[in-house]
């Protein structure tokens, strides 16, 4: 019995000059910033067809602790390789997807022998399709040359957008933000842009309108669990669904509730 085709590598080349690139990122986030780069590399050679699925909760905490960083930090990082141009920016912003066209092209001679193909960004998008489809993107999946188009034009007028402080998506971040502060003083002061572009993706992939998110932060804010547990606009994301359910369920049975928790919740909706 023939021994499946392997679709990741044990190694991928390590240039001795690390350019401008890494030179931003080490000064910016100095050594760490190095460490959480490399190895998110490993991990993309690692993984099977080369490519991180983060938009669950659970594999960004996973992937937090393996790379001995914050969630914040793992963030921003990915965020600012995603405007360097090292990570294809549709695929993180839309998706939490993280593939590296530069990456695979780099471990090529990994597959020469083998009977299998590396995957490309084309091929990426058509074993996702499914997935890519379940929400709104402007990924097309039909043709090569309409992909490669959209997404090198995407990557500069996407990956440079900044949000203003009077945006709907810098209020939802700076209040969120002030919420937490509430009840974590201490709390490490993030990447707004990053916190903005998270706020953005909630209203403008996932529907929710800015009022919804304003209500859902509140409540999040006084829920004795939640509180706790939503640090960060992404996992407010993540989240939000079961949060809706329960913040229903606490406005449509206040009568099950103490007088106390009925006046606690009284001003979500």
């Amino acid at each position: 019995m023939a021994r499946p085709e392997r679709n990741n590598v044990d190694y991928f080349p390590h240039p001795v000059h690390q350019g401008k690139k890494m030179g931003y990122i080490r000064k910016k986030y100095g050594h760490e910033g190095y460490s959480v780069w490399y190895q998110l590399v490993e991990q993309l050679g690692e993984a099977n067809d080369h490519y991180l699925d983060l938009s669950k909760e659970t594999s960004l905490m996973l992937l937090t602790g393996e790379l001995m960083t914050t969630e914040e930090t793992l963030l921003s990082i990915i965020d600012d390789l995603v405007k360097l141009e090292v990570f294809v920016a549709e695929l993180w912003q839309q998706h939490r997807i993280i593939f590296s066209e530069a990456f695979v092209e780099s471990i090529g001679d990994a597959y020469l022998k083998r009977k299998n193909k590396c995957i490309t960004l084309q091929g990426l998008l058509h074993l996702l399709s499914d997935k890519l489809r379940s929400k709104p993107s402007i990924l097309p999946l039909n043709t090569a040359d309409n992909t490669q188009s959209k997404v090198k034009k995407s990557k500069v007028e996407k990956s440079v957008k900044k949000y203003s402080s009077d945006s709907a998506e810098m209020r939802l971040a700076n209040l969120l933000h002030e919420k937490i502060l509430t009840l974590v003083p201490k709390l490490k002061k993030p990447n707004f842009q990053v916190w903005a572009r998270d706020m953005d993706l909630l209203m403008r992939i996932d529907g929710r309108s800015e009022q919804e998110v304003r209500d859902m932060i509140i409540f999040v804010n006084k829920h004795s669990f939640w509180s706790k547990n939503i640090l960060s606009p992404n996992k407010l994301r993540v989240q939000f669904d079961r949060l809706t359910v329960e913040a229903n369920n606490v406005k449509g049975n206040n009568t099950r509730h103490s007088p106390e928790i009925t006046k606690k919740y009284a001003n979500i909706g």
